[in-house]
């Protein structure tokens, strides 16, 4: 999804499922009141995809080296940012997955560089894709609200990222887990 903000106006614009590109505007706004409403409610919403970078014109160019990263995320918009985010920076693909159990049947077929695991997805977790991924020795972070205590013992010594987190420090964690230091040695 992306927005764009301008001096009186907001806009939305993302692909559907089918492909069709959607546009929206704000359905009221007012002064110092904007009123956007997006409805995705996540059980309807089938998220695993493999999206392929895109050209830009202007690719930043500090998130050169990427290549296959996996994203295991149940909110929809939080896996939509996370998508767009490594896609401008030149991530050659991005995987995302709703549920721990996709991500695993994916890996299964799919090579992979790097993956980013939210901790709670529904009613499950993700250290059974984390042990899979440490047997095919996948670098991997974990993004979570949850703290340290969340994570089982033998994930602990796992990078964690905090959320909310601002792009720079997705790209901080992104970056110090390729080089290494999120690998069983």
């Amino acid at each position: 999804m992306r927005l764009r903000y301008s001096f009186n106006s907001l806009h939305a614009k993302w692909l559907h499922a089918s492909g069709v590109l959607i546009r929206n505007k704000p359905l009221q706004s007012g002064h110092a009141l904007t009123r956007f409403f997006l409805d995705l409610p996540a059980q309807r919403v089938h998220l695993n995809r493999v999206r392929r970078r895109r050209v830009l014109l202007n690719t930043q160019s500090d998130g050169s080296g990427i290549g296959t990263v996996l994203i295991v995320e149940d909110e929809v918009l939080v896996s939509i940012m996370i998508e767009d985010f490594l896609l401008d920076l030149g991530a050659a693909e991005v995987i995302t997955c709703v549920t721990p159990g996709e991500a695993e049947a994916m890996i299964g077929t799919r090579s992979v560089n790097c993956a980013i695991l939210d901790v709670k997805i529904g009613g499950a977790d993700s250290f059974g894709l984390a042990d899979a991924l440490t047997h095919r020795d996948v670098p991997f972070f974990f993004a979570t609200a949850s703290g340290p205590e969340a994570i089982v013992e033998r994930h602990r010594h796992r990078p964690i990222l905090a959320k909310p987190f601002s792009n720079a420090q997705l790209l901080e964690f992104l970056h110090a887990t390729m080089a290494g230091q999120g690998r069983d040695r």
